[in-house]
């Protein structure tokens, strides 16, 4: 059963009175060894007070949570509120064996970082290059809306994490597991109205950061109401930037020293609180009651971020400290959601209709100015231009359909099932430009040739400039392509155009009997018809012809379109054994699905430094749906009068065909391979107790051993049998104490948290090799980069918070998170050797965060 908040505080008041007079707590006590033992029995079955309910409906019926057969954890809003967290990626603070790259508010909206049970084949360094093209594997539902993205968390009624595989119910991609946000639904029957406003200060920041949220419901007529939340929060940036390349307003490099500008480098400045961030959003959702048996909900949300830099700090650097050349950063992005569910109660059953759709798009520029490498290694190409730094603009674009009819039986009988048709239409469009700001107005200066008329050996003077250089016929020792001051827009380097679609049917269902009162088995299944096509186009206007793949296109124009379907089918079995009223033992077997696709690549005829030849290319344009089997035994419960709640799972994956998403600098584009097979295994827990009236304490662990099984060799990426699967930590660890103090002069009392979460230390790749017809080469080199593979060390954070209902419509909370300032370093890009050091990051968690928050609300 729900309750208000103000009911809680009702039932806290309650339990404070309860626990806080000696006299009355005797005589309970006297009254209890009075009743018996039996009585005490009975008493355990059916108590007053203990563990609040906790509802969800990840099996698509409200069930209490220690009720259903599989390992689920379900993080309520007075939670999230308690702990301060606003941000999707935090919720790993407070549940077990979910596992979050911190990337911070410049790239957390760009791509799923979550794992679960450690499968997970991604560099999670290599997210801020663009939207990934592969499923993740763990799917995110936003209520009935399947999609992945970094919402602020306001007005939610909970947030449930399935573990294991999913897909019978939820679809493609629930390999791992289902993160389902779930926000509030309107009210009928009152008014509702809650604001809060919040400020924090950030250890090594200079600015201050602030929020504010509003709840607003109204009751429009006795069937009809209307619910908004809308906030906004401004994040304070920590990182700072001690080499930043300056620009004028044309975007051409400033000269450090203007007398010279054949050889001047450019001139740089300091800049601090670099990665500052600011959000709003709001969600309205409109409920109507149309009959006592039909309901429908109409929601949209719209949400926009902008961000101006990202969170990492250069490796030999003080503290959040970058070296980038240009490391403002900004993205623009902006996501719209709207659903339609209709609900209708046909007697035999419930039928929901759930249509969505949403568009998530971005616009942003990050700094590719690693690529210099080629500047100073390879003359002909560039030149050896002594400014030589790179802008990424990209612009994406994701927006998808999607249809489900869904039955769920409602009898009272031993058999109960559940039967539905999935349709999604998903579009990505992704277009990127790199520009080297200066380059075309350079190579036009006398003397700009000179590196390479040295470089090939012939006099001082032969070009003169390097644009004379480049469009000097090949016949006559010169390359034969555009004038770099032509190409458009100026100063292009490279050009990208991604076209993905994706569609998917797929029916599915569930069907349980009850053999006995205490033993039920469940089977399920899902069959999946999936299409999935891509179409590419890619230019290099400064390598012309060579690059081109007919030889002859003056922008090195490359064009590729591939298409694959695709047809599979899951099971699940799942049986559960009650060995009394309150202790489930469950055994289930389920298997997880993720569809393959095709990668589009360009191909020169002989091959080029770019792209990979016809021959070479064959082989990596398609690439398999993977699938995982999981087995797991678990027990779940209630004990000592309902006053503790706790599940434990042991588990094994057998996972095959692994896709990996890798980014090639073979071919500047990201490839989706697949490798052999991998397994994880390890044992989760959780535990919640209620030591007494007031005092809770919950604690979760994990442990996973990720690892892969088989070797592969695909053209330059290598996998080993036993190599750890990257961002996966063996060992995690998350606590939390809620204490409500009673205090005279305070109505509410006081209400205190502190959190903690402990993840050990992890690898950033499967490992540090480059395959070749010659064989393995571990430590490898690629075109001048190393394999992004480090060993990140474990840390802990640890949070906490203090709030005081002075009465039912005030609240203060002072919160504080990452109390002992951890340096939490989650994920890493290096590549580049030495002298390039300055363009590798190192991913890391925001500082100390001290903050208040006040609070009004009138029900």
């Amino acid at each position: 059963m729900k309750k208000t908040r103000a009911g809680r505080r009702s039932r806290r008041r309650e339990q404070l009175t309860l626990s806080g007079d000696p006299r009355k707590s005797t005589v309970a006590v006297a009254v209890a060894m009075a009743i018996g033992i039996a009585q005490a029995v009975r008493a355990q079955q059916a108590p007053i007070g203990g563990l609040q309910e906790v509802i969800v409906t990840a099996t698509r019926r409200a069930e209490a949570v220690e009720d259903i057969p599989y390992n689920i954890s379900a993080v309520t809003g007075d939670q999230i509120e308690a702990a301060g967290i606003k941000d999707l990626k935090d919720i790993s603070r407070l549940v077990p064996g979910l596992q979050s790259v911190d990337l911070g508010a410049r790239v957390a909206s760009t791509n799923s970082t979550f794992v679960i049970r450690g499968l997970n084949t991604n560099d999670q360094g290599t997210s801020f290059a663009g939207p990934r093209i592969t499923a993740p594997l763990v799917s995110t539902y936003i209520d009935e809306v399947p999609l992945f993205t970094n919402l602020h968390l306001s007005d939610i009624e909970r947030v449930e994490v399935l573990r294991g595989p999913q897909g019978t119910l939820y679809g493609s991609g629930s390999v791992g597991g289902t993160v389902r946000i779930l926000h509030k639904a309107p009210n009928t029957e009152r008014t509702e109205l809650e604001l809060s406003v919040r400020g924090s200060s950030i250890d090594h920041s200079g600015r201050l950061s602030s929020g504010a949220d509003v709840v607003l419901n109204l009751p429009l007529t006795d069937r009809l109401a209307w619910r908004l939340s809308s906030g906004y929060d401004g994040e304070a940036g920590f990182i700072n930037a001690n080499r930043a390349v300056r620009y004028d307003n044309q975007l051409q490099p400033i000269l450090a020293d203007p007398a010279n500008p054949v050889t001047s480098a450019y001139a740089t400045e300091s800049l601090q609180d670099i990665n500052s961030s600011n959000m709003w959003y709001a969600r309205n959702t409109l409920l109507w009651k149309t009959t006592d048996s039909v309901k429908t909900e109409l929601v949209y949300h719209h949400e926009q971020d902008k961000a101006n830099g990202f969170s990492t700090q250069t490796p030999g650097q003080p503290r959040y400290t970058t070296q980038q050349p240009i490391p403002v950063q900004p993205i623009d992005r902006k996501v719209d959601m709207a659903s339609l569910t209709v609900t209708a109660e046909a007697g035999f059953a419930t039928l929901t209709s759930s249509t969505s759709w949403y568009k998530n798009a971005y616009t942003d520029t990050y700094d590719v100015s690693g690529f210099e490498y080629n500047a100073t290694a390879l003359p002909g190409y560039y030149g050896g231009y002594p400014r030589a730094t790179m802008f990424n603009f990209d612009k994406s674009s994701d927006r998808s359909f999607v249809q489900e009819f869904r039955l769920v039986s409602n009898g009272k009988g031993p058999w109960d099932w559940i039967a539905g048709l999935f349709y999604q239409d998903e579009q990505a469009r992704f277009d990127d430009i790199q520009r080297m700001p200066g380059l075309a107005a350079w190579s036009h200066l006398p003397g700009s040739a000179a590196l390479v008329e040295d470089y090939f050996g012939v006099p001082r003077g032969t070009w003169n400039t390097f644009a004379n250089y480049v469009t000097t016929p090949q016949n006559l020792g010169g390359r034969g392509d555009l004038d770099p001051s032509t190409v458009q827009p100026i100063d292009t380097a490279y050009q990208l155009s991604d076209r993905v679609n994706y569609r998917e049917v797929a029916p599915y269902a569930n069907l349980g009997y009850k053999i006995t009162p205490a033993w039920q088995v469940t089977i399920g299944g899902r069959a999946f018809w999936d299409h999935f096509s891509q179409d590419l186009l890619q230019r290099l206007p400064l390598c012309g012809p060579g690059c081109s793949a007919t030889g002859a296109d003056q922008l090195g124009t490359n064009t590729a379109s591939v298409g694959r379907s695709f047809h599979s089918q899951i099971f699940k079995l799942n049986t559960s054994y009650r060995f009394g009223p309150d202790t489930n033992g469950y055994v289930t077997i389920a298997q997880g699905y993720r569809h393959g696709g095709a990668n589009a690549l360009c191909a020169t005829p002989n091959g080029s430094f770019f792209c990979y030849s016809n021959q070479e290319a064959a082989s990596l344009i398609p690439y398999d749906s993977d699938k995982a089997i999981n087995y797991e035994l678990g027990f779940k419960g209630l004990a000592w009068a309902h006053r503790l709640r706790y599940s434990v799972a042991l588990y094994r994956i057998d996972w095959k065909r692994i896709q990996l998403e890798e980014f090639s600098p073979v071919t500047l584009t990201t490839l989706v391979l697949n490798g052999n097979t991998a397994r994880t295994q390890g044992v989760e827990g959780e535990l919640t107790v209620e030591v007494r009236r007031g005092l809770s304490f919950t604690l979760g662990f994990s442990y996973t051993d990720a690892k892969l099984t088989s070797d592969f060799n695909e053209q330059s990426f290598v996998g080993r049998s036993g190599d750890r699967l990257p961002s996966v930590s063996k060992n995690t660890v998350s606590a939390a104490v809620d204490y409500l103090q009673s205090v005279p002069w305070i109505k509410g009392g006081i209400d205190y948290h502190v959190d903690a979460a402990y993840r050990s230390g992890f690898s950033t790749a499967l490992n540090d090799c480059v395959g070749s017809a010659s064989g393995i080469q571990c430590p490898g080199i690629i075109n001048g980069t190393r394999p992004n593979f480090a060993q990140l060390s474990g840390f802990t954070v640890l949070n906490a918070s203090i709030s005081l209902d002075l009465n039912d419509q005030w609240q203060l909370r002072a919160f504080g998170t990452n109390l002992t300032n951890q340096l939490g370093i989650t994920a890493q890009y290096a590549v580049y050797s030495p002298p390039l050091t300055r363009d590798n990051h190192q991913w890391v968690m925001q500082p100390r965060t001290i903050g208040i928050e006040a609070r009004y609300q009138l029900r």
